[in-house]
């Protein structure tokens, strides 16, 4: 076993006594490139936002957009073997290696770009996606809500820094492991994908025939789905609103990203419907009243309309007054007619909205959901009775598909947490590579 000495660093720990400890300025600079303001209007280009990366998937989403069109902070250019670093929202971990097929993107502010000068790229990217990096870099962010760093400061974070030859065999050494590792995840997310099929599979058999296997049918009506039940009924969501109201968020320049503040009244944003993520995105309260008519109150049912389209929510009776994201349509039920978690199922555990949106596009891909589109969304409708039976048998049929989904969960997490833990060991020189 080799010598090793203490880093110095806490986040680091012991090191071989042939390595050093350097800042990441020593090795790499910052910055170095941006889109200028003077770029022709009508330039296309392929946007990544600090949502679209993380430590595990890298870069998983382009945003193609005209320049005169992009978000403000669409300006950071970075080259192939670049490493970009999230300075806000610090502990979302938005951390990802560039390589040739995302050199031409351009990338948000919200970024630091790292460009190896005097280090192995490659070594870079593992050192900066180590945990001993990644805590470094949440410990020393400023704010609680919207923690950032400036890169002033992030680059002057120190690294280990072996000689360039086991910087090269680490990196090969990573490579290679990590990838298994990766394949192994794959495989235990196919088996949920499956899982998750089966389970939709079952929810819409039950929301459109119902439990009793004898029970007379008749024909829906409707191209998509052949019969239901004789008692049910179907129709368009627009009479299940109260007051036919469906809100769209703000338009255009009503609400910008230059009004979101780190506290204040919260935006209800599209990951507050697919996560159910805490609140960190505000606006003032003077902002706020101006927005009155897009006020969320709990009650609310919130469905998203570009990107993960068509997933809904309804506002919890403890949640707080928010003002409505420009990517959510807001509306209220009348939940005498249809049950909450009756509602929610079909919308979001079924097939049926997308088979219907697949129908009506003629098996085009929708980016987006109008609210004159939502309103037409033909909904199943058995009397309230059959709908508390329903939610509570498919509540118990698919327990166990929910459980067998838990343990393969459980083992990516762990997984996740042992490559982590590789690359923290390796490139911190506590694992010698041979």
């Amino acid at each position: 076993m080799r010598e090793m000495k203490d880093s110095g660093i806490e986040c680091i720990g012991a090191i071989p006594v042939s390595w050093k400890i350097i800042p990441i300025k020593f090795v790499a600079s910052c910055n170095d490139d941006s889109l200028p303001e003077h770029t022709n209007p009508d330039t296309k280009i392929s946007y990544v936002d600090i949502s679209s990366v993380s430590l595990k998937d890298g870069i998983s989403h382009i945003e193609s957009y005209l320049f005169k069109n992009a978000p403000s902070r669409a300006r950071r250019l970075a080259h192939e073997n670049d490493v970009i670093v999230s300075t806000v929202r610090t502990y979302l971990k938005a951390i990802a290696y560039v390589d040739k097929k995302h050199a031409d993107c351009v990338f948000s502010t919200g970024f630091a770009v790292i460009r190896p000068r005097n280090i192995f790229p490659r070594f870079l990217d593992w050192a900066l996606i180590s945990d001993s990096f990644v805590d470094d870099v949440i410990r020393k962010s400023n704010g609680v809500s919207y923690p950032s760093i400036k890169a002033t400061n992030l680059i002057n974070i120190f690294i280990p820094l072996p000689s360039i030859n086991e910087q090269i065999s680490i990196s090969a050494y990573l490579d290679s492991k990590c990838s298994q590792i990766d394949e192994a995840i794959r495989r235990q997310e196919s088996i949920i994908g499956k899982l998750k099929e089966y389970r939709q599979s079952v929810i819409t058999e039950v929301v459109t025939k119902g439990l009793d296997p004898n029970a007379n049918m008749k024909n829906s009506e409707v191209p998509w789905l052949d019969s239901i039940p004789s008692n049910w009924k179907i129709g368009p969501l627009k009479y299940l609103l109260i007051n036919s109201d469906m809100r769209v968020g703000p338009f255009g320049s009503a609400l910008k990203t230059s009004d979101y503040k780190e506290v204040g009244i919260p935006v209800y944003v599209q990951k507050t419907v697919l996560d159910n993520a805490p609140f960190d995105t505000f606006v003032s309260t003077e902002k706020a009243k101006k927005l009155s008519s897009f006020t969320v109150t709990p009650g609310d049912y919130l469905i998203t309309t570009r990107g993960t389209i068509g997933r809904v929510c309804r506002v919890s009776n403890d949640a707080p007054e928010g003002i409505l994201h420009p990517c959510l349509i807001r509306f209220r039920l009348d939940e005498k007619k249809i049950l909450p978690s009756f509602f929610l199922m079909v919308i979001n555990d079924s097939l049926l909205l997308k088979r219907q949106f697949e129908y009506s596009s003629n098996g085009t891909t929708i980016d987006v959901i109008y609210s004159n589109t939502l309103k037409m969304v033909m909904i199943p409708l058995p009397p309230i009775s059959q709908q508390k039976m329903i939610v509570e048998k498919i509540s118990t049929i698919t327990g166990n598909i929910d459980e067998s989904i838990r343990r393969q969960e459980s083992i990516i997490e762990k997984l996740k947490a042992y490559r982590q833990s590789l690359i923290y060991e390796v490139v911190t020189g506590k694992k010698e590579v041979v």
